[in-house]
């Protein structure tokens, strides 16, 4: 599970390129709403329909651009956030990759016109005077010496260039922005406390041995209880190898729900050690995704 991200380079705050997207993402139907406690764009069809959100954000000369979407679970219920690639809400996706092109290159456009108006006004006679040089993207000054701009990543653009010529729409191309972020998954497995690891390992194994146990049992007294073990075995696959927060809430679901029904039907509480194994998981995902929302926040 993850977002999204891509950063842009822009100097000034673009109070008219958010006004521009805020105007198309309004005809394409998003509405802005508090989303954990951010202003964020969101569109939504209906209580069984995965809602995507899109988030525009412009600091310390970044403007970061995030996309995601939520999965229902239950009606009105959605959970994780999903970038633009895998199945997960595949019908949502399709029309959502599009309207991400048209923001990315409603956003290129105005960086495009920023750099020829930059480079209109640059000092050039100037320059040729001297050793330094001035990025067309941001107007750092620095040696000739360099290629790309250190304070942006722009491909530099010389005097003498511009006098033979010889300057290209490759030569205006900035180094492509890297995602900053990882997804919870990923933060779960290489920078959380590995003991939330340990944790989710242990739980698994001895759901593994029930769930064994509970099979072979109901391969001679009740088969179609076969079904139920395969979807708990499912979850369980999903929790410990793939690391996934979806899959603990499912599995404390199902684990609830055969906890209550076999409660009202025998009386007894069975089938209680899988649903606290699977509360004890559940709670160690909660852990984490309150580490990795501090991580994400000191971004």
């Amino acid at each position: 599970m993850a977002r999204y991200v891509k950063d842009f380079f822009i100097k000034e705050n673009p109070v008219d390129l958010l006004q521009t997207i805020d105007e198309y993402l309004t005809e394409q139907g998003y509405t802005i709403v508090d989303y954990k406690g951010q202003q964020v764009y969101q569109k939504r069809s209906g209580a069984l329909t995965a809602p995507s959100f899109m988030k525009i954000s412009h600091k310390d000369s970044t403007l970061r651009f995030q996309v995601w979407i939520k999965f229902p679970v239950l009606p009105s219920v959605f959970v994780g956030e999903y970038d633009l690639q895998g199945i997960v809400g595949k019908d949502i996706k399709g029309p959502l990759a599009e309207r991400v092109n048209n923001v990315e290159k409603l956003i290129q456009n105005y960086i495009d016109t920023l750099q020829e108006s930059v480079f209109e006004t640059a000092p050039i006679i100037e320059q040729e005077k001297s050793d330094e040089i001035y990025c067309i993207a941001c107007g750092a000054k620095q040696s000739r010496g360099y290629s790309y701009c250190f304070s942006c990543g722009q491909k530099l653009i010389h005097p003498e260039d511009i006098q033979n010529n010889n300057v290209s729409a490759e030569t205006t191309e900035t180094v492509p922005a890297q995602d900053v972020y990882i997804s919870k998954k990923d933060f779960l497995k290489t920078k959380c406390p590995h003991s939330y690891i340990v944790e989710i390992r242990i739980a698994s194994i001895i759901l593994y041995v029930c769930l064994g146990i509970s099979i072979i049992a109901a391969l001679s007294v009740n088969p179609a209880a076969l079904i139920d073990m395969g979807l708990m075995l499912g979850l369980t696959l999903g929790m410990h190898i793939g690391k996934s927060q979806g899959c603990a809430i499912a599995l404390f679901i199902v684990c609830l729900l055969e906890t209550i029904i076999t409660f009202i039907l025998t009386q007894t509480l069975g089938g209680w050690i899988p649903l606290a194994l699977s509360i004890w998981t559940l709670t160690v995902f909660i852990r984490a995704a309150g580490q990795y929302k501090k991580y994400i926040s000191n971004l």
